[in-house]
């Protein structure tokens, strides 16, 4: 029978001697310090940070061919010898009665994964990000009227298009992540496309948080260059390239920890401060209405890209207990991350109006009247949250320039620990480029705001919308209606148009 559907008294009846076997493992850090939510919220969102690897199939197929006397495997169990990470198996067990020794295999597949709870926080945590920062500028852009409601919009859009993606995924078992997805509905040539786009937008957004980390510490420190800064955080990033995934988790609760700090800094500064600019309580002039429809354009990709997380919403739906409440922790998820994303915009778009920069924490530095700990505070962890995140941003890329560079023996190796000579240099040279192109890009490209709508405009609306739209159409084509078919492709054209028009209108902004 389905492992989704198997009687929870067997899973309670091996619960307890289970737990006892567990509690003999070795502490971590996140035992030390946190609760069991966030232990097992921190392991439920490392399992979901696998998107970005490149297709292994060609590599599958010639390791069969050199070993054909081998036991037959599948292909999530081919996939994990190789990409080192641990198969999740099908196990079919009694309707009545659980084996002994099947304990182990069947709390690995089902108290290993995630809760509604866990699945809600790695959702949000994957959504609410640096984008909110700008959202105040988006608002003067776009005006009150259109602001919110494209705001709001987009909030909608992209949770219906997240439950499209779970359909999908729950149509054929074997497809695992949105790289899957691709492939079956579009083919591999197509989904080396989708790769590609992955990569433009991990790396897009790296060089945003190198933005990110230049500004602030630039306004912080205006005695110190900006080429000195890209240097200082391009040196940390490569170190931090270098330690192992399950070591960046710790870095991931750092990222949560400021990117939570600073909205909660940004509110609190609004209500400190007594006089504009900067209070809440004598707002600044706004406007109601875009000054131009060039400003609307940059808006909706600044918009859009705070709810861009769709290829690990897919990672999401598979590491969770109940699948079929999915649509429900969407809705949840969605919904908190627009009333955050609103709070935050509404906020700092009454505190500066039509003066507010990129950033928002920028504009609480460079303003005078704050607290002396505000601006030191919102430095501090405007510096944390940037080196952070950014490793676990670019791990994909790393991983995806290994397997380009890598041989078939030196991947097989790699995944089993057995590092070359040859493999480390490569190694080096993976962790080192991935740094160097994305700190390009933030030279290149050296608005935040300008980033993140290029980010919004091209990348969230393919990733997005359009992608999930056309996976959908595709794979239930028989079964949607002529008038389901026709507004689906109608959605599909009027964003292709959008994201055309957002992505010159933001490239061409300075």
């Amino acid at each position: 029978m389905n492992l989704n559907k198997t009687n929870s008294t067997g899973i309670h009846s091996v619960t307890s001697e289970a737990l006892s076997r567990r509690s003999s493992r070795r502490s971590s850090i996140l035992d030390l310090v946190a609760s069991p939510t966030l232990t097992d919220y921190t392991s439920s969102w490392k399992r979901s940070q696998s998107f970005g690897h490149l297709d292994v199939s060609d590599l599958r197929e010639t390791l069969s061919r050199k070993n054909s006397n081998r036991t037959e495997l599948s292909i999530d169990e081919e996939t994990s010898l190789i990409s080192g990470r641990h198969p999740i198996n099908k196990y079919h067990y009694p309707e009545s009665t659980i084996e002994e020794e099947d304990e182990d295999r069947l709390l690995s597949i089902g108290l290993d994964k995630s809760n509604n709870h866990q699945t809600i926080l790695n959702a949000v945590n994957v959504l609410i990000g640096i984008g909110l920062l700008s959202l105040p500028l988006g608002l003067y852009l776009s005006g009150w009227i259109l602001g919110i409601t494209f705001l709001s919009g987009a909030a909608f859009l992209t949770k219906y298009t997240a439950i499209l993606l779970g359909r999908c995924t729950e149509r054929d078992p074997a497809l695992r992540s949105y790289n899957d997805i691709g492939k079956k509905v579009l083919g591999r040539k197509v989904n080396y496309a989708i790769l590609l786009v992955f990569l433009i937008d991990l790396l897009g957004g790296a060089a945003s948080l190198a933005i990110l980390f230049v500004d602030s510490l630039s306004s912080f420190f205006p005695e110190v260059s900006r080429k000195a800064l890209r240097l200082v955080f391009g040196g940390v990033v490569i170190v931090f390239n270098f330690l192992p995934l399950s070591g960046l988790s710790f870095l991931s609760f750092i990222g949560i920890v400021s990117t939570s700090s600073v909205a909660v800094i940004v509110v609190v500064s609004g209500l400190l401060k007594k006089e504009a600019p900067g209070s809440i309580f004598q707002p600044e002039v706004t406007n109601f209405w875009p000054t131009s429809f060039v400003n609307v354009l940059i808006a909706y990709g600044i918009f859009l890209c705070p709810f861009g997380g769709h290829p690990v919403l897919v990672e999401l739906y598979r590491d969770m207990r109940t699948p079929e409440d999915y649509p429900s922790c969407m809705s949840k998820s969605f919904s908190f991350t627009l009333v955050v994303n609103l709070f935050i915009g509404v906020f700092g778009f009454l505190m500066f109006g039509m003066d507010a920069d990129s950033e928002i924490t920028r504009s609480i530095m460079l303003t005078e009247g704050f607290p002396k700990w505000i601006p030191t505070v919102v430095c501090l962890f405007m510096t944390l949250l940037p080196l952070s995140k950014t490793p676990l941003v670019l791990r994909p890329v790393v991983t995806a320039i290994d397997d380009l560079t890598f041989s078939e023996t030196e991947l097989l190796n790699s995944s089993q620990g057995i590092i070359s000579p040859s493999t480390q240099v490569k190694r080096i040279f993976s962790r080192i480029t991935a740094v160097v192109i994305a700190i390009m890009l933030s030279v290149t490209f050296n608005s935040f705001s300008q980033v993140l709508a290029i980010l919004g405009s091209f990348i969230c609306t393919t990733i997005c919308i359009i992608l999930p739209t056309t996976f959908y159409i595709l794979l239930f084509k028989d079964e949607l209606s002529y008038n389901q078919k026709a507004g689906f492709k109608l959605v599909i054209f009027v964003f292709i148009i959008l994201a055309i028009m957002g992505t010159i209108a933001a490239a061409l902004y300075a």
